[in-house]
């Protein structure tokens, strides 16, 4: 099958729970795939898609831009849209609890991390959660809670590219699941960050009329 060393090496780092090796797999796989045709291309999908249960959405967002990319080529979209949809759903709210809790643990006007920073801005944020502030006996959050926000905040911006473009397809949007309650999370979280803005006026597009 088209891709199936490169699919074997992800699967290998999945189980592993090596998501380094799992994020630089994914490259290799896309030189492997992109002149899939639509057969080759529902093939790839349906091998990749369990690995967006096995893996963090931190670390799955590159996947989610080839598996898009396979819709492009001639996979059903509906699997992918679950899957967009679904990550959505997790990662939006965990971003405005992120940016809720940032607030409240380092200060009201305290500038809001790059959430396309890398590790070293995670690492920070995360630590920021978790210590609080306790010289004004303000305890810091449990650390699995920081780690969920911090997740939420920075993985967040590797699916709105792929999320975008799942939306430019024809016939995506009018079965794209829970848009709606997306559109309204999204648009209230954009008074944090500067890199929602098309993604939620694809969301709040009215549907176009079907034919006939």
């Amino acid at each position: 099958m088209l891709g199936e060393q490169q699919i074997g090496a992800l699967s290998a780092a999945a189980r592993a729970g090596n998501t380094v090796a799992f994020r630089f797999g994914v490259a290799p796989l896309w030189v492997a795939v992109e002149d899939a045709d639509p057969a080759q291309a529902t093939a790839v999908l349906d091998r990749i898609l369990g690995f967006f249960t096995q893996v963090p959405l931190s670390a799955t967002g590159q996947l989610a831009v080839l598996a898009v990319g396979m819709v492009e080529r001639g996979a059903p979209a509906g699997p992918v849209s679950g899957v967009v949809s679904g990550a959505l759903v997790r990662l939006v709210p965990a971003a405005a609890g992120f940016a809720e809790a940032w607030r409240a643990t380092a200060g009201r006007w305290a500038r809001l991390p790059d959430p396309t920073e890398g590790p070293g801005a995670y690492d920070q944020a995360f630590a920021r959660l978790s210590r609080g502030r306790p010289w004004l006996r303000r305890p810091g959050l449990p650390v699995a809670q920081a780690i969920e926000l911090a997740d939420g905040w920075f993985a967040l911006t590797g699916w709105v590219g792929p999320a975008m473009n799942l939306l430019r397809l024809p016939g995506v949007l009018p079965e794209f699941p829970r848009r709606a309650e997306l559109a309204t999370a999204a648009q209230e979280l954009r008074q944090h960050r500067n890199d929602l803005d098309e993604l939620v006026a694809l969301l709040s597009r009215p549907p176009a009329p079907r034919p006939g």
